[in-house]
């Protein structure tokens, strides 16, 4: 994903290879090639089945249903299952079935399945006016069955007499279970073993590239499509020792909050804005961060400990009470649904700062602004210093994201939450330490 390309590429790229080499093989008719799978492999079922003609006929089992319909089902997505941008073009399953005509397909569903049944039945048949347009009207199906998310026996069995009846093969005698490969018998390559998806990716960014400046992609990614009321709606209560507690609209029906501590000196007047790991909801009088923020005199006035969206005061309740660090919580499921937008989390977030300084800065705009921040808040700190020349300088420490880490370690994520940073391209156009690079001397790394 940081990288701007999704695991479903090499996916349906090595179910393309596998057709090339079954078209090698003595005994195989390359006109009777057929795919079948359930849940991610239904997934990819249906995505390969689109794109590549030489799937004479497919039987995704357990996963078609309907973007609408598993949005409102609340379920998390599974990243190999994620399309950059589906959403916002347009593209839903009953686009990837259509694609698939005239050829025969036969949707597999369980009735009792997180892949919502009604969005299942709905998307056949708005595909199938695509079938019936093109003088195959009977070339897709549906079978159910009443069970939960498996490849149930009796799906097994439909998808058999399918495969015999689209390939004019006799009808199967014997519905029984077959037995499974062993591991060994899985193998490949001289020595047993694959390359792994990591590997391509790590090997795809270690490749020597020209630098360039990537301010204008990074603006684009975080500005574009933002939905900005007229006013913000800038509410504040009073709170303890002096404190005011704020909230405001950075996007429409959208929020940002934060909490305010008045320290007036005889500096210059600006801003000084904290952003921490998680938000308000660890900020102490003592904490190292806001007490490093407290003994900045550059500038006077306020310091702003901030709250981006789905951080702090701003957490999302969790429909299964899992941390926010989870992969599949709620924010999760957040950041899948932004990335089939052609959105991030983090764009946004880095969105949610630039937005805090515009409404403390009201009337104000020339004024310098200084940012303090750690954890995940460094990320979103430097994508918005990156884009918005208001920010004098970063000062940060304990980063979670490490885009080099990242892209060349297997298994890179520590639990701490890196994949809340994932910006699709950031790997690109700011590899490595190119976003240190750009920012120069505004930005100060501390222990």
């Amino acid at each position: 994903m940081v990288a701007g390309a999704v695991p479903a590429r090499w996916f349906v790229h090595e179910v393309r290879r596998a057709i090339d080499l079954l078209e090698t093989l003595p005994g195989v008719d390359g006109s009777r090639i057929g795919l079948t799978g359930n849940s991610g492999g239904g997934w990819l079922t249906t995505l390969a089945t689109a794109v590549e003609p030489r799937i004479a006929a497919a039987a995704p089992a357990t996963f078609v249903t309907s973007r609408g319909r598993y949005l409102d089902g609340g379920q998390h997505q599974d990243a190999e299952q994620v399309l950059l941008g589906g959403t916002e073009h347009g593209v839903d399953h009953a686009d990837l079935l259509a694609a698939a005509a005239p050829r025969p397909v036969t949707v597999l569903a369980a009735e009792y399945d997180f892949f919502p049944i009604e969005g299942t039945r709905e998307t056949v048949r708005r595909a199938q006016t695509t079938y019936a347009a093109l003088g195959a009207p009977d070339a897709l199906t549906l079978v159910t069955a009443a069970t939960t998310h498996q490849y149930a026996p009796e799906l097994a069995a439909a998808a058999t007499r399918f495969f015999c009846t689209a390939f004019g093969l006799p009808a199967p005698d014997d519905e029984t279970e077959p037995g499974t490969l062993r591991l060994e018998a899985l193998a490949c390559g001289d020595t047993g073993e694959a390359a792994v998806l990591h590997d391509l990716t790590a090997a795809g960014y270690r490749e020597p590239r020209e630098p360039a400046d990537p301010t204008d992609w990074l603006r684009d990614r975080i500005t574009a499509g933002r939905d900005v009321p007229d006013e913000p709606g800038v509410r504040w209560l009073p709170g303890p020792a002096g404190s005011r507690h704020g909230f405001w609209r950075t996007e429409t029906g959208l929020w940002n909050a934060g909490v305010l501590l008045a320290d007036e000196t005889d500096a210059r007047p600006g801003l000084r804005l904290v952003l921490l790991h998680d938000g308000t909801a660890e900020a102490t009088t003592d904490h190292p961060v806001l007490t490093r923020a407290a003994r900045d005199d550059r500038v006077g006035g306020p310091l702003l400990v901030l709250d981006v969206r789905g951080v702090g005061a701003l957490a999302p309740r969790d429909r299964s009470g899992r941390s926010p660090l989870s992969h599949d919580s709620t924010m999760y499921k957040l950041l899948a649904d932004l990335l089939w937008l052609d959105d991030s989390l983090a764009a946004a977030r880095a969105f949610d700062v630039t937005r805090a300084i515009d409404v403390m800065l009201a009337g104000h705009p020339d004024r310098p602004v200084h940012i303090h921040a750690a954890g995940l808040g460094a990320h979103h700190a430097m994508l918005a210093a990156a884009v918005d020349p208001r920010i004098v300088d970063v000062t940060v420490s304990d980063p979670v994201v490490d885009l080099d880490r990242i892209m060349t370690t297997r298994l890179h994520d520590d639990g701490r939450g890196a994949w809340h940073g994932v910006l699709p391209g950031l790997a690109v156009h700011a590899p490595g330490r190119r976003l240190h690079d750009l920012l120069g001397t505004r930005l100060k790394e501390v222990p």
